[in-house]
Order: C-alpha cells, then structure tokens, then sequence
C-alpha cells in the first residue's frame, strides 16, 4: 500500500489495470483504489457477469459506478472529484 501511496501526486494521472483472466481488462484511478482500501492494506475484487459492466469492490464499501470494459482510454479524461463509494 505505501507504494500505492508514495506514488500518488495530483500531477501526475496514475491508471491501474488489472488483467481479468480471459474476460479482458478493468482500468482504475489510483484515486479509486486509495477510497475502496481507505488508505490501508486491504483486498479489491473485480468481477462481472458475461456482457456487463465490472462491479469492483473494496475494504470499506464497492464503487457506486460499475467500471466499463472500455473505460480506456476515456479514463485519462475522467474527473476524481465524482468518486463515490457505497458501504456494504
């Protein structure tokens, strides 16, 4: 998690992709990770069913947006300000 943190600046635009088996790939913002593992270690999970969107999930709560399959290259020119979480 520290280097998760560590690498963070507002300058610089920080995308994780996580590769999902076969199923393709799902793009977060740093931003994302830090709020679903409220700045702690901690476990995400991505999961989908077959044709929709990816539910991702975290420590505290899951994303209120699911996450599209094709959410690159868009994301670069996403706001961070609209990041919302909702508690299980």
């Amino acid at each position: 998690m520290e280097n998760i943190i560590n690498s963070f600046s507002e300058d610089i635009n920080i995308i994780y992709v996580f590769i999902c088996d076969g199923d393709g790939f799902c793009s977060l913002k740093v931003q994302e990770l830090l709020k679903l593992l409220d700045n702690k270690s901690g476990w995400i999970s991505i999961r989908r069913r077959f044709n929709e969107q990816y539910l991702v999930a975290g420590q505290i709560g899951h994303l209120n947006n699911k996450v599209s399959r094709n959410r690159w290259p868009q994301i670069l020119y996403e706001s961070v300000e609209d990041i919302s979480l909702r508690r299980d």
